[in-house]
């Protein structure tokens, strides 16, 4: 796609902004990280050009910020615990666990009964439907940041219904895939948070639509997520407002994106120092560098790399097929 599509609709054109080229590949259809991996690349040429950071081209004002850290569903609740105690011991300052039935309201209690006031959130991965609401209604008891995308994967309208049923904020993942998604997910109050991950929304020039909308949304007075950092325990018998945005916080804020964007690093990060985008994670908080930086959009290269690697393949596969087609035909 990017090779024969994309690629093609933006080289030689002359762009002022990286942002422009999302009007030269819009005519085609989806593929949206394919279209993120071509616009971000664009993005970071020209905060070279620019001889700025790219969080600075974002429009990052902050400093720094505190990250956290998502970890998965273990072989024990014991071994969980001993991931979490590593790290808080780290300098991380949230923690967000995976959950799904059968593996949630005791991981909970347990994690509560330890650490009473951590920030702490769950990631269900559309692992409920609605039949379990009354089961969804006991993670109001743990005072949790967040539960993210306990329904479908593509669904705005029934996290709406299961949002009136609970005081824990619904956080929106999958489900954003453009800010008309956000939109429609903030005016119905299907959630109180937005994931944003710039693949899947198809680059830098979505995603910070997106962001801008929650921010302004919240000025209204309206049910969007806040982008800036809180610190300390949600209160579970008032949510007032959404409480955060984590995704394109992530590089506006000055953070780099770990794990798909969410504000969370990636296990791979604890206990050592990198520098990316013009930041580096030290003890649980993000710094920024002020001055110009090398932009490696790591994910992006990881992406043309795997595209490239995936095409082979394919060539390679389907010169067999037809070598085969062509035996059979002599046959």
């Amino acid at each position: 796609v990017i090779q024969h599509y994309l690629a093609p609709a933006v080289l030689g054109r002359t762009l002022t902004s990286a942002r422009e080229s999302v009007h030269w590949m819009a005519k085609v259809r989806g593929h949206q990280m394919a279209k993120a991996a071509v616009e971000n690349a664009l993005w970071d040429a020209e905060a070279q050009q620019k001889q700025q950071p790219l969080w600075k081209l974002l429009g990052g004002s902050r400093r720094e910020i505190q990250c956290g850290v998502s970890i998965g569903i273990q072989d024990s609740v014991e071994q969980l615990l001993q991931k979490i105690e590593t790290e808080l011991a780290s300098g991380y300052r949230r923690i967000k666990v995976k959950v799904k039935p059968g593996w949630d309201i005791n991981v909970l209690e347990r994690i509560r009964s330890r650490w009473s006031e951590i920030l702490l959130s769950c990631d269900a991965n559309s692992a409920y439907t609605m039949d379990d609401v009354e089961h969804l209604r006991k993670f109001d008891q743990f005072n949790l940041l967040m539960i993210e995308q306990p329904l479908w994967n593509d669904d705005v309208y029934y996290h709406a219904r299961l949002q009136r049923e609970l005081r824990t904020a619904i956080c929106l993942d999958e489900s954003i895939r453009h800010v008309r998604d956000a939109a429609a997910a903030i005016e119905t109050g299907a959630c109180r948070i937005i994931n944003i991950k710039v693949g899947r929304v198809g680059g830098f020039s979505e995603a910070k639509k997106i962001h801008d909308l929650c921010l302004t949304s919240r000025k209204q007075g309206e049910r969007p997520c806040r982008t800036r950092p809180q610190c300390g325990a949600v209160n579970t018998a008032k949510f007032p407002a959404p409480r955060r945005c984590f995704g394109l916080q992530a590089l506006l804020e000055g953070r780099h994106c770990g794990t798909g964007g969410r504000g969370f690093a990636s296990r791979d990060d604890r206990n050592r120092r990198h520098s990316w985008h013009g930041i580096s994670n030290t003890r649980g908080f993000d710094r920024r560098a002020d001055g110009p930086e090398r932009n490696v959009p790591c994910g992006e290269v990881s992406l043309l790399l795997l595209v490239f690697v995936v095409e082979i393949v394919l060539r390679y596969y389907g010169f067999l097929f037809l070598q085969q087609l062509h035996g059979l035909g002599k046959g």
